[in-house]
């Protein structure tokens, strides 16, 4: 086997390393029969205790990830080369804040291939809380159409969780969600995420109805959350709630399908519309590949 050099000693004692060499499958009672064959001296004088200090690089290798599909890691590599040059010119400009990639980037580095989503049909009578509750939202906030962009979230929200709640618990959301790529060196800034089992939902709202700087956003996100959490597919909605673009990131591929739109009708959301997006969804959590 392997041997290391382990540098042994004594608590208490300044001045008293010595190092011991060993197998690196050895146990602690190889490591004590090596010490005492070495410096009998010093075994003799003690009851032996062994503290491991082990370096950085040996216990990552221990908590060593799961290795990306080589098509997922090509598309990291040039994914990094665009982030790593960009975040140089970001700091040059003395910006921080989140990875900033534009579309056409992504673009070019990952474009996508159609994706069709299907749409679970949910029973009418699942939505209909929902569909009491957006009048009421709409007397609250004025008209989805015009105002704040912050208030189109509180639109999205019940969707989402009239969506979650046919799982009876077994989906959760989480809000403001960042994560901190790892091999990928950027991060994703989530306004949820839909968890259910290894199943991911990003979301994120399309900011002064930029769908392409969204999208951008959602595909660098993530490629950080497969990365972190190991995972072969990761799905996004990009969204503004008028309009919702679902995409995913497969290893070998990034999908995109056609956007969605949120039918309108006499200022409500019309009820298929809504049981087309919010059935949309409820697919995706459901299907078990």
């Amino acid at each position: 086997g392997k041997m290391v050099k382990l540098f042994c000693a004594i608590v208490g004692a300044a001045g008293s390393a010595f190092p011991v060499d060993i197998d690196a499958g050895q146990s602690v009672g190889d490591l004590k029969k090596a010490i005492k064959a070495d410096k009998l001296q010093l075994f003799l004088a003690k009851t032996i205790h062994v503290l491991v200090v082990a370096d950085r690089e040996c216990l990552e290798v221990q908590d060593a990830e799961i290795a990306p599909h080589p098509s997922r890691k090509r598309r990291w590599d040039k994914l990094n080369e665009v982030l790593d040059k960009n975040k140089k010119a970001k700091k040059a400009a003395g910006s921080t804040g989140f990875s900033y990639v534009s579309f056409p980037e992504i673009d070019s580095i990952m474009p996508a291939t159609k994706y069709r989503p299907s749409s679970k049909p949910i029973p009418d009578e699942k939505l209909d809380a929902l569909h009491r509750y957006f009048p009421i939202l709409i007397k609250a906030f004025g008209d989805i159409i015009t105002g704040k962009e912050a208030k189109r979230l509180h639109f999205i929200v019940p969707v989402l969780a009239s969506v979650c709640a046919l799982f009876d618990g077994g989906v959760q959301i989480l809000a403001e969600e960042t994560v901190i790529g790892k091999r990928v060196h950027g991060d994703g800034a989530f306004e949820f995420v839909l968890k259910r089992g290894e199943k991911r939902v990003c979301i994120v709202e399309a900011k002064r109805d930029d769908f392409q700087q969204g999208l951008a956003q959602a595909y660098v996100g993530s490629e950080a959350l497969a990365d972190v959490e190991g995972l072969p597919k990761v799905y996004s909605i990009v969204t503004n709630f008028l309009e919702w673009v679902f995409s995913r990131s497969l290893d070998e591929r990034i999908e995109r399908a056609t956007p969605v739109m949120m039918v309108m009708e006499n200022d409500v959301p019309a009820p298929e519309s809504v049981k087309q997006i919010a059935g949309m969804i409820y697919s995706i959590l459901s299907e078990d590949n």
